[in-house]
């Protein structure tokens, strides 16, 4: 029916939230709880968003496209609860009735750019936000993580408008970065010697003779160090060979 109706229970006088459908065979009409149906994540491949999931509970039909088959095939239908089979069916269109339910979906989901590059709900499982969209729409460059490639391993990407490919670009670093004008970076005091020692090459007197990186705002041997220090400077000390003096005649 494409909607839930209240059934009536004449002997409890209960009213029952319910599915109807049409018997194929009989053409009887079939009832089915609506309490009853358990609307899955995913159907065929295809993630369903939270108003898809509720226009499913609601009785409605719902659209989706690139499903794939269990010959790993893709297809696109209707979506739609059936209380005969008391499961989802799946409803083929025809092309003409296709192209137009996909480009309704499309309308209802997704943002698209002055140059007709549609801006998705969500990409690769990750639902955006309508301000993400948005950005997207106004040549934004947005940061999305979790997502999965086709063989499932999770990523982090930038991802901005590639006006050229009519399409979304995926970047690992952010596209809207001008490296050109970073100024040199000059680090806090209390880091300065860690840095140049570390990162420079440089020396210093008090740490000279550690042989390990400097710790985050180190200047000085610690204790321990010092200690280790001391202790191979009097060893040197005491292996260093003694000068002769010569024999006496």
């Amino acid at each position: 029916m494409g909607r839930i109706v209240n059934l009536k229970n004449y002997i409890t006088g209960e009213m029952i939230p319910s599915f109807v459908s049409v018997d194929k065979v009989t053409n009887e009409l079939v009832s089915m709880r609506a309490s009853s149906v358990q609307i899955p994540d995913e159907i065929k491949g295809v993630k369903l968003n939270k108003e898809q999931k509720q226009a499913l509970r609601e009785g409605k039909g719902v659209f989706l496209e690139n499903m794939i088959s269990n010959r790993k095939n893709p297809f696109s239908a209707t979506v739609q609860v059936n209380a005969d089979k008391k499961s989802l069916e799946f409803i083929y269109p025809n092309a003409k009735q296709s192209q137009e339910q996909g480009q309704k979906q499309t309308q209802q989901n997704s943002l698209v750019t002055s140059d007709g590059v549609t801006i998705p709900k969500s990409i690769s499982g990750i639902e955006l936000s309508r301000q993400q969209q948005q950005d997207l729409v106004n040549d934004k460059t947005i940061f999305v993580a979790g997502l999965k490639d086709k063989r499932g391993v999770e990523y982090d990407a930038y991802i901005q408008v590639n006006h050229d490919k009519k399409k979304l670009g995926f970047y690992s670093d952010n596209p809207s970065f001008d490296r050109s004008a970073v100024k040199e970076i000059t680090p806090a005091s209390k880091n300065r010697t860690q840095v140049a020692v570390n990162s420079e090459g440089k020396t210093n007197e008090a740490t000279k003779k550690v042989k390990e990186p400097l710790k985050k705002g180190q200047d000085k041997p610690t204790e321990k160090q010092k200690t280790k220090q001391d202790k191979k400077e009097k060893q040197e000390q005491t292996d260093k060979p003694k000068q002769s003096r010569g024999r006496k005649r």
